[in-house]
């Protein structure tokens, strides 16, 4: 059974921020970002993003291992000058495995409704001045 959870803690966020690091260990495309920038990124009290929008990131589990996450992204700055009720799903990692994937994006879709957004658009991390997109095989 796959549950998604909410990152509640300084704890969970360290496990979301190192997932990528042992998903993709032995994809040559991949470049893992530096852990301490990430943690800058992530930290409402350094990164002025969190002063116009509202980030909820969740972790998926299976038979208590990691096996993906997402970060569900409401950018009001965005919604307002584009006139959108848009949630950004973003930092979308997991295994190969469209359960998981299908989860993920659920729990956003749910987030965006509970906060009253008709669209979920993505993958896009915290803005455009951040990462988008994925890498494919």
């Amino acid at each position: 059974m796959i549950e998604i959870q909410k990152v509640k803690s300084g704890r969970d966020l360290n496990k979301f921020l190192k997932l990528p690091m042992q998903l993709y260990q032995n994809e040559p495309n991949w470049v893992a970002p530096l852990l301490a920038e990430e943690k800058k990124l992530f930290n409402p009290k350094k990164n002025s993003f969190f002063n116009h929008a509202e980030v909820e990131h969740f972790l998926a589990v299976q038979d208590n291992r990691l096996v993906g996450r997402v970060s569900a992204i409401i950018n009001h700055r965005h919604n307002e000058f584009h006139n959108e009720d848009v949630v950004f799903f973003g930092f979308l990692d997991f295994i190969d495995d469209k359960n998981v994937s299908r989860l993920l994006l659920q729990r956003v879709e749910a987030f965006g409704r509970e906060k009253g957004m008709t669209i979920a658009r993505g993958p896009m991390n915290f803005s455009t001045n951040d990462s988008c997109g994925m890498l494919l095989e």
